[in-house]
């Protein structure tokens, strides 16, 4: 016959509702004042004027509290920051070493226009000859297009005829950034890296281009001849 076994129910609990957990027990030499004081303090304890306690009590006067931390540290941040990086604090009169400097010396813009057209060279495709070409705006701080030398689209580097001067099959820089520039864009100038040729000369000065600036030398001088005789201006950088 099976005996019936009765579990103890414990105060405060129903016996149809499970628990929910257990009641501490009382540790022995341990009194309910001691255990209260050590439980933090509730926050709305806080908010009625009771004071934190340090931080750290064995800092004595020897390291700032933990309120002194957060409230005087970003004034301490930004005091020590403004007289590290301001050349001038604490002093009346300017820094003697930022007067021995001079004046700044900087690029003209055709010389920074031009440069990246030479960086555009590193993107030909041509075998012989690289060429970069820029096109801006007339006070030169607008790009409209550029280009670099190569073959067509579709059609492979190794089409290019190098040993055959006047024979390659690329197209040149300047035609590859007239194609971006949209005709009704006001007085366009151009920077090329070498002397345009004839055809490119041609077709530079169809799209109403003011100016052209070119940096090296090509083995004819006809594409600016036609260029010089509209009345376009030519100038090398």
């Amino acid at each position: 016959m099976r005996s019936a076994r009765r579990t103890a129910i414990e105060p405060g609990c129903h016996p149809c509702r499970p628990r929910l957990g257990r009641v501490p027990r009382p540790v022995p030499g341990r009194s309910d004042d001691d255990a209260r004081a050590e439980r933090p303090r509730p926050v709305s304890e806080m908010r009625r004027g009771h004071r934190q306690p340090p931080f750290d009590q064995s800092l004595g006067d020897s390291g700032p509290l933990l309120s002194q931390i957060r409230f005087f540290g970003p004034m301490l941040r930004t005091r020590a920051s403004s007289e590290t990086l301001s050349p001038t604090a604490g002093c009346s009169t300017p820094n003697p070493r930022w007067a021995d400097m001079g004046k700044i010396e900087r690029p003209s813009l055709e010389s920074l226009v031009m440069d990246f057209a030479i960086s555009l060279t590193r993107r030909a495709t041509c075998k012989r000859f690289q060429v970069g070409c820029v096109i801006t705006s007339e006070d030169m701080t607008q790009i409209y297009g550029f280009g670099y030398n190569g073959t067509a689209k579709g059609l492979s580097h190794d089409d290019c005829k190098a040993d055959q001067p006047g024979g390659c099959g690329c197209v040149h820089s300047e035609v590859n950034a007239l194609i971006k520039v949209r005709a009704n864009d006001p007085r366009k100038v151009v920077f090329v890296t070498a002397q345009p040729c004839i055809t490119c000369a041609k077709a530079i000065v169809n799209s109403g281009v003011s100016k052209v600036y070119y940096r090296a030398t090509y083995r004819s001088d006809d594409g600016l001849d036609i260029i010089r005789k509209v009345g376009i201006e030519v100038e090398r950088v």
